[in-house]
């Protein structure tokens, strides 16, 4: 068993709070913004429970960390969500370069069929995301919201390329790439604070004013080794028998933890590279 530090001290006044991961801070960041706050759905005039909006930051925190890894791979999130099929649903799974202009397929046989027309080998990159956003598109669409709100206009590309929305070499299917009406750019949510109100004109624009608010008067410190802790903090946090966390190693996880620490660090510059060229796009989360 091994004691595990916290990564985070979060003060705000005579209150202190030591928080072991980004999940947790969020969950604390999320209690503190939504306290004393209602959030109102503009176009049913719904407000939402707690519960509710709490499960609507979660979600949105999610959406979010896709669209950063979808915009690490050269796909802009507001285009790709607007590709998606309005009869099936589905998002596109690749994103393929074809002479020069990158196309979508939705499909591993509409990859195939793309595959045998083409000379030579397709630079193909896989979009691993799409299969969560569907599933973030149907849980939004049980609270009245659409993913095509998740960026205000202004933060959206202003043009969506026209040779994106072409797949398999040939025109779009009927209904992919037609945009929502869902972002017209007025505002979706008003947010209520006993007098005060506010208006978010997106999903992002919520999770923002959300977070605003739970860092007012917040300090947020993320330490970066045991050694940023005075000796109390580390026996009240890692070290207290009555306290603290411990994390459980078994002998299949020194195994896979060798194996990791020879590829990475071992003299074999050869099998770092290959796991770093294969697994690169797939990081969501790098802490340098």
């Amino acid at each position: 068993y091994i004691a595990q530090p916290p990564l985070f001290k979060i003060k705000r006044g005579k209150r202190e709070e030591y928080l072991h991961d980004e999940e947790d801070l969020n969950e604390q960041l999320f209690d503190m913004g939504l306290e004393g706050v209602k959030i109102v759905n503009l176009k049913n005039k719904k407000g939402y429970t707690p519960a509710q909006a709490k499960d609507l930051m979660k979600l949105l925190t999610e959406v979010e960390q896709l669209s950063r890894a979808l915009n690490k791979k050269g796909v802009k999130f507001k285009e790709f969500i607007e590709l998606r099929d309005t009869k099936t649903k589905k998002l596109p799974v690749f994103k393929v370069k074809v002479e020069g202009i990158d196309q979508f397929i939705y499909s591993d046989k509409e990859l195939e069929t793309l595959s045998k027309k083409s000379k030579g080998e397709l630079d193909r990159v896989e979009l691993y995301e799409a299969k969560e956003l569907e599933q973030a598109c149907g849980k939004l669409e049980k609270l009245g919201l659409d993913l095509d709100a998740f960026e205000e206009l202004e933060e959206a590309a202003p043009e969506v390329r026209g040779a994106q929305k072409k797949t398999a070499g040939k025109k779009p299917a009927s209904g992919r790439g037609k945009k929502s009406a869902a972002a017209s750019g007025g505002p979706i949510f008003r947010l209520e604070n006993g007098k005060q109100e506010e208006q978010a004109h997106s999903l992002s624009g919520l999770l923002k004013l959300i977070r605003a608010h739970a860092r007012r008067g917040l300090q947020i410190q993320r330490y970066k080794g045991l050694g940023e802790m005075n000796p109390t903090q580390l026996w009240e946090t890692t070290m207290n028998p009555q306290t603290r966390t411990l994390q459980q190693v078994t002998l299949e996880d020194g195994v896979d933890a060798e194996s990791m620490f020879t590829t990475l660090m071992g003299d074999q510059v050869e099998p770092r590279r290959a796991f770093i060229e294969d697994h690169a796009r797939e990081v969501r989360f790098l802490d340098v």
